[in-house]
């Protein structure tokens, strides 16, 4: 059975549909004419309650933030990928998140996601720490690089001391090949 506000199902009023069920139901057979005009109802509600919850379709003014009563789909955030590797940070970018629940969903295309639901509030957050985190690793790998271009310099003046220079003394005598970098 198809109802347009939940997915399709084998059941009629909690139980299994058969067809003397289906005969002894409250459903209303419809033919001939009506079968448009039923149609166009049906698609109507399957379209409402896509998105909107139940006390919305019923033009009623729903009390509840992110009601989901009667509601088909949903938009759900969700962290996917190496989670454990970045527990620390996601702890602390959502504030000792401690129950979010590990959920697992089928994709459209038959692709299998693992992952924390998230609470809808949480992803800017979420992106910000991230951003901040790799702004914080560019500059500690900068400050490496500079270290060891500093280590390098300070090498060479101390194999070259003033005024003499690699032209003046091979590499086979010298025994090391110097570097240089280019930009």
């Amino acid at each position: 059975l198809h109802y347009p506000h939940v997915s399709a199902s084998g059941t009629l009023d909690g139980a299994t549909c058969t067809s003397a069920r289906l005969t002894d139901s409250r459903l209303i057979r419809c033919q001939g004419d009506e079968v448009g005009e039923v149609e166009e109802g049906w698609n109507f509600q399957c379209e409402n309650s896509e998105t909107k919850c139940i006390h919305v379709q019923r033009n009623r003014k729903c009390q509840m933030i992110d009601c989901m009563q009667g509601k088909r789909c949903f938009l759900e955030t969700m962290l996917t990928g190496n989670i454990l590797a970045q527990w620390e940070l996601i702890q602390e970018a959502l504030g000792g998140l401690n129950r979010s629940p590990l959920v697992r969903t089928t994709l459209g295309d038959g692709t299998v996601l693992v992952g924390l639901l998230l609470p809808s509030e949480a992803e800017p957050i979420f992106r910000e720490a991230l951003a901040r985190r790799e702004a914080l690793e560019r500059t500690r790998a900068e400050e490496e690089a500079r270290r060891r271009d500093q280590m390098l310099h300070d090498e060479q003046a101390e194999n070259y001391p003033e005024g003499e220079s690699d032209s003046d003394n091979s590499d086979e005598t010298r025994g090391f090949v110097s570097v240089a970098r280019v930009a």
